[in-house]
């Protein structure tokens, strides 16, 4: 879905010159609502449906951040993005969502992580030091190669 919502943002650029990357954001957010709502009626035992309407001031400030900064503001940033570089060079960059989740994790929970994230996280940091900078690096190391 992100690939999809990533070509209707060029899309959307591309027909219409004034494109603002947090309107457009704004209101396509609008469009999951409903889908959700139902499914969550839909898979929720009768018991639990109104359990929501309980929730601490906490557990709703903690939707509104993430309804509304974490996910407008990001995705908002994220087009942005879209808007003045190439897909190719900006979709990289998503491989480090877990690895800062994981960070964030750590330095303000507490958290700590395996071996096994350790070496996960080693591996998506590669592979995106790799795509960003192996061009750049192989072409100097070819430029540099003695000619024969």
């Amino acid at each position: 879905m992100w690939a999809t919502s990533n070509i209707v943002a060029r899309k959307a650029q591309a027909a219409q010159p004034g494109y603002d990357a947090l309107q457009f954001v704004v209101w396509s957010s609008l469009v999951p609502i409903g889908p959700f709502a139902a499914l969550a009626w839909w898979c929720e035992p009768a018991v639990t449906r109104w359990q929501w309407m309980q929730a601490s001031p906490v557990g709703w400030l903690g939707v509104a951040y993430l309804g509304w900064f974490a996910t407008i503001a990001a995705y908002a940033l994220w087009t942005g993005l879209l808007k003045r570089h190439a897909a190719a060079s900006v979709a990289p960059f998503s491989l480090g969502v877990p690895v800062i989740g994981l960070a964030a994790g750590i330095l303000l929970l507490g958290e700590t992580m395996s071996a096994l994230q350790w070496a996960g996280s080693a591996c998506v940091v590669a592979a995106l030091v790799a795509v960003m900078l192996g061009p750049r690096l192989w072409t100097r190391i070819i430029s540099q190669a003695p000619q024969r």
